[in-house]
C-alpha cells in the first residue's frame, strides 16, 4: 500500500485546484513567493467531486459564475475566488443564489505583485441543480480572475470516492528560478480510477506559459 504520493508542479505560471498557485503584476508591491499548495480537506464518500468554474478576467462587476450541481447532498464545498491587482484595503463581496453570504476584506492568500486568492466555505449555501455566485469587487483597476468551485455531493447509489483538496498560492515563475513546487496527498491507496484537477490562474493568448505536473 502507498502511503503518501507527491505531485510536482513545473510551469511558468500555476493556478492548481485541487492545486492552487499564482502570479501577476499588481500596484500594491511586492507580497512574496506566496504559500505552497497543502491539504486543506480529504475524506471518503458514496458520490462524486464536482469541480467546475471560472471564464477568466473580463472586468465585470459583479462577476457570475453558475455551477450546476449533480444530484446528491453536499458534504463539503470550496469556492475559490482569485483576484489580480490586490491592494491593501480591497474586497469582495460574495452572494450565492442570492444570498450574502461575506464580505471579505482580506485574502486567504496573496502573492507576487498582488494576486489574491479568496476561499469561502459554502457547504450549507448550494444545492442539486443550478447554482449562482456573484462577487462584487471593491479593487480599482482590478477584479475577479474567475470562480472556482470544488464540491463534495454524497450519492448513496454511486461508488465511494476518495478526496483531498490541496490550495495555496505560490508564485511559480521561469524567470526568477521558482518554477516548480511540490504538494503531497496523504494516505493515498490503488484505486480504479483518479483524475486530478489543476486550474491556472492566470495566462493569456500572448504569454508562452506552460504546466507540467509529475506524479511520483
Amino acid at each position: 500500500m502507498e502511503n503518501r504520493n507527491k505531485i510536482l508542479i513545473t510551469g511558468l505560471l500555476g493556478a492548481g485546484l485541487l492545486l492552487l498557485f499564482s502570479l501577476f503584476s499588481g500596484n500594491g508591491g511586492w507580497y512574496g513567493d506566496g504559500t505552497p499548495p497543502y491539504t486543506i480537506a480529504e475524506g471518503a464518500v458514496r458520490g462524486e467531486v464536482y469541480v467546475s468554474g471560472g471564464h477568466g478576467y473580463t472586468g465585470e462587476n459583479p462577476y457570475l459564475e453558475y455551477f450546476e450541481l449533480p444530484s446528491g447532498e453536499v458534504r463539503y464545498a470550496r469556492l475559490y475566488v482569485p483576484v489580480w491587482n490586490y491592494d491593501s484595503g480591497d474586497s469582495i463581496k460574495v452572494t450565492v443564489n442570492g444570498k450574502e453570504l461575506a464580505l471579505m476584506k482580506d485574502p486567504d492568500y496573496v502573492s507576487a505583485w498582488g494576486t489574491a486568492l479568496y476561499c469561502l466555505n459554502t457547504s450549507s449555501s448550494l444545492h442539486t441543480g443550478l447554482n449562482e455566485v456573484s462577487v462584487f469587487s471593491e479593487n480599482p483597476g482590478g477584479g475577479p480572475y474567475g470562480i472556482t468551485l470544488a464540491a463534495v455531493c454524497e450519492n448513496s447509489s454511486l461508488s465511494p470516492v476518495r478526496f483531498w483538496i490541496n490550495e495555496g498560492n505560490y508564485a511559480l515563475s521561469y524567470t526568477n528560478k521558482k518554477d516548480r513546487v511540490t504538494t503531497a496527498f496523504e494516505d493515498t491507496y490503488p484505486g480504479k480510477n483518479a483524475t486530478l484537477y489543476t486550474c491556472l490562474l492566470y495566462t493569456s493568448d500572448a504569454a508562452d506559459d506552460s504546466l507540467r505536473v509529475d506524479l511520483g
